[in-house]
């Protein structure tokens, strides 16, 4: 029987926090996607999961993920789903919408399904958005703030259907957000 490198203990923890934050976001990912997600976070932030650890962690991993093999775009999507999901506000910091993290991140496993036949991948690229939801609900229950700004809040509900952006927005302002649409036009 091949040894199997499960790490039982300390990914229970992590998907323990992912279900928590979609319970409190009321948001759903499938199962495989979410033992992705648990493998993911645990691979790159490991055990420590108090709320101060996931930051540093990241952060002291992000030199390390920011020269990984890009040449996979399995690891692209990994890297974007991060970033877009626990990291946002870097992206905001150096003037990048957390929505180009998104589409790169869904593109690049989209390219990977298509080119292995892994319908993991195809599924990552279709609840992508709901898996970043849910990474910046469990940054916004840790730390009591919303890790977006309103405008990139904005483009994740109003390009993208993010649930998350959709509450962040609500919170900034009871005002619902005007529709974009062509179709209603004020003279």
């Amino acid at each position: 029987m091949p040894n199997q490198d499960l790490h039982i203990p300390q990914t229970t923890g992590w998907r323990a926090l992912l279900t928590h934050a979609q319970n409190a976001g009321g948001l759903h990912m499938s199962r495989a996607v979410e033992e992705h997600l648990v493998a993911l976070l645990y691979r790159h932030v490991g055990a420590d999961i108090s709320p101060v650890d996931i930051e540093h962690g990241l952060l002291d991993r992000l030199d390390r993920l920011l020269h990984a093999d890009t040449s996979k775009p399995c690891v692209v999507g990994d890297q974007c789903l991060l970033f877009a999901g626990l990291l946002p506000e870097h992206a905001i910091r150096k003037g990048l919408p957390v929505s180009y993290f998104v589409e790169v991140g869904r593109n690049a496993y989209r390219e990977y399904a298509s080119k292995h036949r892994l319908p993991l991948y195809e599924q990552l690229a279709e609840e992508f958005v709901v898996a970043m939801d849910v990474l910046q609900t469990l940054r916004a229950l840790q730390s009591g703030e919303p890790c977006i700004d309103g405008l990139n809040a904005f483009h994740l509900w109003h390009d993208l259907g993010s649930a998350h952006g959709w509450r962040v927005l609500r919170a900034l302002t009871p005002s619902l957000p005007a529709s974009c649409s062509t179709s209603a036009r004020v003279h």
